[in-house]
């Protein structure tokens, strides 16, 4: 199994869409979501870490994924 296979791609309610480990995995290890650029690119996982204003950013290339619209709503 690929490492790449364990992921599903997602949109969250901020319209971003990032790589998010299936739920049978978690168990494995914590739920968390991997950047889209970083895995389709470079076949890279690379995990988001939420920062205070709930933005995803990735640690490797830099980009930022928001996780809630402007309006203030998230999912979950």
């Amino acid at each position: 199994m690929s490492e790449k296979s364990r992921y599903q791609l997602v949109e969250t309610t901020g319209k971003a869409i990032v790589y998010k480990l299936k739920e049978e995995f978690e168990a494995d290890e914590p739920p968390h979501y991997a950047c889209p650029n970083c895995f389709d690119a470079d076949d890279k996982r690379s995990i988001l870490q939420v920062n205070l204003r709930r933005i995803l950013v990735c640690n490797r290339c830099k980009n930022t994924f928001y996780l809630r619209g402007p309006w203030g709503m998230a999912k979950g």
